[in-house]
């Protein structure tokens, strides 16, 4: 059995990922959700969140990983769909409702959609936006080819394959982005945080870890990689850890 997701003790195969995406999909299409769209998935990185993006992924609409957006950023952006852990957050939306996924009767994600006339589905193009992020120069839309590109270009500069783990903790922003793109095109295990740190990295056997800026890698063994060098490298070139959220420009 080939695991796509580790979280804890708990393996997620890929034909079970596949699944669990591919009901959440039809539940996006059937509210409208496509080409064009962007859908923000608001839930705390786990096997939901992964769930969710992939769906977001067959619907051929754009994914924002938003775990962190204020309501403000999230209209800014202009998500017209949005998956959530808790109803009483689209409040915060006006003209947004809620409802919970047909995809699994335990599942905690709720899908909310704004209130719109349905124009029939448009067919996926290479031009589409397949992902929506935040940057601090502003809101970046990235194609389906580019981020195919981009996808096959950080995995063969960081040397990522089957073989690799990847990991963040990251809510929003390029690390989420990335982590998700390189550990599809290998097909790498991702290992989902559990809330101990140290027991991801040790147990999951990371090798691949997307930081965000300010975020503290003290935790990590020195196999681990953050962006071109290893942990040790980067401390014996008197460096900052490099990242891979930070390296990379979508412009």
């Amino acid at each position: 059995m080939l695991e796509a997701l580790l979280a804890g003790e708990d393996e997620v195969a890929f034909h079970t990922l596949d699944r669990r995406f591919s009901q959440l999909a039809r539940v996006l299409i059937d509210r409208g959700a496509g080409p064009g769209d962007v859908v923000a998935v608001t839930l705390p990185r786990s096997v939901y969140a992964v769930v969710a993006a992939w769906a977001v992924q067959k619907a051929g609409a754009a994914c924002l990983f938003a775990g962190d957006l204020t309501a403000e950023e999230l209209t800014v952006v202009g998500a017209g769909f949005g998956i959530s852990s808790c109803r009483c957050s689209t409040a915060a939306f006006a003209g947004w409702h809620s409802t919970t996924p047909t995809c699994s009767r335990t599942s905690p994600m709720r899908l909310r959609t704004r209130f719109r006339t349905p124009t029939g589905s448009a067919l996926l193009g290479e031009e589409h936006p397949a992902f929506v992020v935040t940057t601090a120069d502003g809101v970046v839309a990235i194609t389906q080819s580019e981020a195919l590109d981009e996808a096959e270009r950080v995995r063969e500069e960081h040397e990522i394959d089957y073989a690799s783990t990847t990991y963040t903790i990251a809510l929003s922003g390029r690390p989420p982005l990335l982590e998700f793109l390189t550990s599809a095109a290998a097909g790498a295990p991702s290992v989902v945080p559990t809330g101990d740190l140290e027991t991801d990295l040790t147990e999951g056997e990371v090798t691949h870890w997307f930081t965000a800026p300010d975020e503290s890698t003290d935790a990590a063994g020195e196999k681990i990689i953050f962006g071109t060098r290893s942990r040790d490298e980067t401390a014996s070139a008197g460096a900052a850890p490099e990242t891979f959220g930070t390296s990379t420009s979508y412009r």
